[in-house]
C-alpha cells in the first residue's frame, strides 16, 4: 500500500512570462509583437489551474500530501511508499521518470486540448475515481525503458525519451563513435539516443526526413517501436564529411550488450543531454568519453487498467 501522494506541477506559459516580464501588460506585449495569442496563453493558465483545483479537491483530507513544483524534483528525495502524481504535458512524465525510482507514477492531463495524453491515465475530473485505486495498487503498470549516459568518472544522465550529446546550439560537434565493433571520428550536429517511449517523436522526425530527401517514401511509424523494448535506436544528425571524418556509421541498435560509446573531441560547450533539456546536462569535453545504453532503472507508469485486466 503506498502511504503519501505526492503532485507534481509545472509552471504554465503564462507564469513563465511573468517571471522575465514582471507584469501582465508587458507579458501581452511580448506575446503579441510575436504574433501569439495572449487571450489563449491565459485561457490556458486558466484550464491548467482549474485541473490542478479539481485534483487537490479529489485527496481525501487526511492523506499525505506533498505538492511539488517541476524546478524541484531534482532535489526532492521521494519515499519508497509515494504515489507520483504528474499534472502537464509529456515533458513532464519525462522530467520526473528521470527521478524517481521505483515509485509509481499517475500521469493526469489538465488541458487534452493543448497537451498530448501520450503517458496520461485520467484527466482531472477522473482523478478521484484514479487515486484509490492508484494507491491500493490496483492499476496495471507499463514499464518505461530509460536511456542512460554514463561517463568515465562516474558521472549519470538518465533520459525517458531520448539523450543528446552534441553541442546546446547544434553547431558541428567532433567525436569519436564505438559500436558492434566499428569505430568512427564524426563531425556532425550532434546524436540521439531514443527509447521507445521517444522513437515516436524527435527519433522518427529526423529519419522520416532523411527518406523523404532520399526521395524513398515512408511514415513516422515506420521507427517507432515499444516503450517498453530493452533497446535504445541511435541515430546521427547531419553528418559532414571533411577530411579525416567518416559517415558510415550513422544509425544503430543499442542493447546493454552492444552499448554506444563516444569520446569527445570538443574544446568546449560540449554536452550530454535528455528529453530535450539542454539546462540539465553533463559537461562533455575534449578527452571524456561516456557510454550510452538502456538503463536497468524502469519508469513505473500507471495505466487506466485494473491489474485484474491485465492479467486475463
Amino acid at each position: 500500500m503506498l502511504e503519501k501522494i505526492v503532485v507534481v506541477k509545472k509552471a504554465t506559459q503564462l507564469e513563465e512570462l511573468l517571471r522575465r516580464h514582471s507584469t501582465i501588460s508587458q507579458a501581452k506585449f511580448y506575446l503579441e509583437s510575436r504574433g501569439d495569442s495572449f487571450e489563449q496563453c491565459q485561457v490556458a493558465h486558466e484550464t491548467y489551474h482549474l485541473g490542478m483545483r479539481q485534483i487537490l479537491a479529489g485527496i481525501p483530507q487526511n492523506s499525505r500530501l506533498q505538492v511539488l513544483d517541476r524546478s524541484h524534483i531534482e532535489t526532492y528525495q521521494f519515499g519508497e511508499k509515494d504515489l507520483v502524481v504528474a499534472v502537464g504535458d509529456p515533458g513532464l512524465v519525462a522530467n520526473v521518470g528521470k527521478y524517481v525510482g521505483e515509485q509509481p507514477v499517475l500521469s493526469i492531463n489538465p488541458d487534452p486540448t493543448h497537451f498530448a495524453s501520450t503517458f496520461a491515465a485520467g484527466i482531472p475530473s477522473t482523478f478521484s475515481t484514479l487515486l484509490p485505486l492508484a494507491m491500493s495498487g490496483d492499476l496495471a503498470i507499463e514499464m518505461l525503458t530509460l536511456a542512460e549516459a554514463r561517463l568515465d568518472n562516474g558521472q549519470v544522465l538518465l533520459g525517458l525519451n531520448e539523450i543528446f550529446v552534441g553541442k546546446p546550439d547544434q553547431t558541428s560537434a567532433i567525436y569519436i563513435l564505438e559500436h558492434d565493433g566499428k569505430k568512427e571520428k564524426q563531425s556532425s550536429s550532434g546524436l540521439i539516443a531514443a527509447t521507445g517511449s521517444g522513437s515516436t517523436a524527435w527519433l522518427s522526425s529526423i529519419m522520416s526526413n532523411a527518406y523523404k530527401l532520399a526521395g524513398v517514401p515512408t511514415t513516422p511509424s515506420l521507427f517507432s517501436f515499444p516503450r517498453d523494448a530493452p533497446y535504445l535506436s541511435f541515430v546521427v544528425r547531419e553528418a559532414f564529411m571533411a577530411q579525416g571524418m567518416g559517415d558510415s556509421l550513422l544509425q544503430g541498435e543499442i542493447t546493454r550488450e552492444r552499448p554506444l560509446k563516444i569520446t569527445s573531441l570538443m574544446a568546449e560547450n560540449g554536452i550530454i543531454a535528455s528529453d530535450g533539456i539542454t539546462s540539465d546536462y553533463l559537461e562533455f569535453n575534449r578527452g571524456r568519453s561516456a557510454l550510452i545504453f538502456p538503463s536497468d532503472k524502469k519508469v513505473y507508469l500507471l495505466k487506466n487498467q485494473l491489474v485484474k485486466n491485465q492479467k486475463q
